[in-house]
């Protein structure tokens, strides 16, 4: 059975193991739903946050999604360690790809802060479940 997107809107969720909230991404398919997501909670002067590659997600309604891996660089080739120099302080990035039959939807969850303020990134799937602090 072909796996299909239902629908992608953002969301606010709690993720097993963690304590607070996150937000991110909920992409729901005709077999799972798909959390992608950052810890939400501000602890002081971290700047931090997520998007999506595309601006009109539904676009990848009815799409047949084929994986979810964790890559190094954004769609336009912007490496990590590029996009670490930009992010003011200390700081990192995690950039997930959702592969389909209409191309890759690329997640990405960033956080710049002054080395103590870390964020939670989890990616949550029927196969695929990935946590790292950023």
């Amino acid at each position: 059975m072909k796996e299909i997107i239902k629908s992608i809107t953002e969301s606010n969720f709690k993720a097993d193991g963690f304590y607070g909230w996150f937000e991110g991404f909920d992409i729901v398919t005709n077999i799972q739903t798909i959390h992608l997501g950052i810890e939400s909670g501000q602890q002081c002067c971290e700047s931090w946050g997520y998007l999506m590659s595309e601006d009109d997600l539904a676009s990848f309604e009815g799409a047949e999604f084929r994986e979810i891996k964790i890559v190094s660089n954004a769609i336009d080739g912007i490496d990590v360690e590029t996009l670490n120099d930009a992010i003011q302080f200390e700081g990192d990035a995690v950039f997930v790809n959702i592969e389909t039959n209409r191309g890759t939807l690329q997640f990405v969850a960033y956080n710049g802060h002054n080395g103590y303020y870390g964020h939670d990134v989890v990616v949550r799937s029927k196969a695929f479940n990935h946590d790292e602090e950023i």
